[in-house]
């Protein structure tokens, strides 16, 4: 039976036995349940938001503790040059995101960088330890779409090492995409939309401390389906501040660069807000019907963060009405 506590009770509650039933399959319709109440896409009041947060932060730590598990005994071990210590992913899913290869388990990520792409390795480095928050709200708001690093070195092989956490149900958004368009399926139109709003989120934080992301690409992106939460896990090796040179970028984002950004080759935010449209169309593909997203995604873009949001969360408005938490069920992976 599914039992929801009160927000008095869910105030005070401690760890995922105050809130979740002990069998697995009753406490994920738990979880669903309050995602129905307290999500920000349901419910934008300010008590809302802050339940959520302790709902979700109680979820994750059940399952940060979930081991992959597989018939296919297939370990990878990556071990410290200096050191000779490290660790084993077990049958993990791996991709190359375009500079490193990927690695994922349900609770780790691994990020193997070729010598040749040591700086890249660097400033990932660098850009995560710079984050900053003005405040406490801040910080609760953005450090959950942001990458946790566990250790980062250099191989025995000369490579470069960049070890994450995750929580289990976070998955590649780019795989994600290509397994609707092998199954022959449209990408469903209401997570696309929640997508891109979180997207115009991440990058209304980067604006604020004046940096570009300019790696904004499928294969850079996260998604939580349970969450409904999208994460900046990759992409920060080409982050830089605004006006500075760029270091580089992802092939699917060197398409869609604006004239000016090419020739000057400096970092600007209008590449960022390109690159979110471009993802839209992308997520939005076959969707004909959709005539007011369209409409957005294919006109043109300014340099203005928030009138890029406002513009699109009025398509939004006008194409589908009232906000509402819609659970994404079957994701392809």
């Amino acid at each position: 039976m599914v039992s929801i506590k009160t927000s008095k009770e869910i105030l005070v509650a401690k760890r995922y036995s105050d809130l979740f039933s002990k069998d697995d399959d009753i406490a994920k319709r738990e979880f669903r349940e309050y995602c129905k109440l307290y999500h920000p896409d349901s419910n934008d009041s300010k008590e809302a938001a802050e339940l959520f947060c302790i709902i979700q932060e109680l979820y994750n730590n059940k399952h940060r503790a979930v081991k992959t598990s597989s018939t296919v005994n297939e370990d990878i071990t990556f071990k410290d040059k200096k050191t000779g210590k490290g660790f084993c992913l077990s049958n993990p899913i791996i991709f190359n995101n375009g500079i490193a290869m990927v690695y994922h388990t349900a609770t780790k990520i691994a990020m193997i960088y070729d010598k040749t792409y040591k700086k890249f390795y660097e400033q990932y480095i660098t850009n995560i330890n710079k984050l900053e928050y003005v405040n406490a709200d801040m910080k609760k708001e953005f450090e959950r779409y942001f990458p946790k690093i566990i250790k980062h070195f250099e191989t025995e092989d000369g490579s470069f090492c960049i070890l994450l956490d995750k929580t289990s149900e976070v998955l590649s958004l780019g795989k994600i995409v290509r397994a609707y368009e092998s199954k022959g399926e449209k990408f469903p139109e209401k997570q696309a939309a929640w997508i891109l709003n979180r997207l115009y989120n991440i990058e209304c934080y980067l604006n604020f401390y004046d940096k570009v992301s300019n790696g904004l690409s499928l294969d850079n992106l996260w998604v939580s389906p349970e969450m409904h939460t999208i994460l900046l896990y990759s992409g920060w090796e080409y982050t830089t501040k605004l006006e500075d040179s760029m270091i580089g970028c992802p092939k699917d984002v060197y398409k869609i660069l604006p004239i000016k950004v090419k020739d000057t080759k400096r970092s600007q935010t209008v590449t960022d807000l390109e690159s979110i449209k471009s993802i839209g169309r992308i997520l939005f593909k076959g969707h004909k019907d959709l005539e007011h997203i369209n409409n957005f995604l294919n006109s043109g873009t300014s340099d203005d963060v928030f009138k890029e949001w406002d513009l699109y969360r009025d398509a939004i408005k006008k194409q589908f009405g009232k906000r509402e938490f819609i659970i994404w069920e079957n994701v392809p992976y």
